[in-house]
């Protein structure tokens, strides 16, 4: 049986992702050879600055609960962009004192993960 929970991430998700959607309907298509990804930019910005805004007003001081959090954070904001979810938790990274690792964990993200995606896109390419 499918709990509650799952239930509202999947409604949450599918508005962050039709609004993700959107977005990329309101901007121009990326073309790599002539410009930046300005939709996604546009997505992970709103989303970086959408994710601060609720974890620090909504839930920092417990004015929404739980299933609130699963509805917007994981999943409007976080189907809608999950650079958002990396942005957050390098924050608290940092606001824990954890300077260091939090360095890391964004250093790590931006190096190791466009690595695999490249990894993944050379296994893709080798596929029948």
């Amino acid at each position: 049986m499918i709990s509650i929970n799952f239930m509202i991430v999947a409604l949450g998700g599918g508005l962050g992702a039709v609004a993700r959607y959107a977005v990329s309907l309101m901007l121009p298509s990326f073309d790599p050879g002539r410009g930046l990804p300005v939709a996604t930019l546009t997505a992970n910005a709103l989303g970086c600055l959408v994710i601060g805004v609720l974890v620090a007003w909504l839930f920092v001081d417990g004015r929404l609960g739980g299933q609130w959090r699963l509805f917007l954070v994981v999943g409007v904001v976080g189907s809608f962009t999950t650079f958002s979810a990396l942005s957050l938790e390098t924050l608290q990274l940092f606001q824990a004192g954890r300077t260091t690792w939090a360095i890391g964990y964004a250093l790590l993200s931006m190096i190791m993960l466009p690595l695999l995606c490249l990894a993944g896109w050379m296994i893709g390419r080798t596929l029948p």
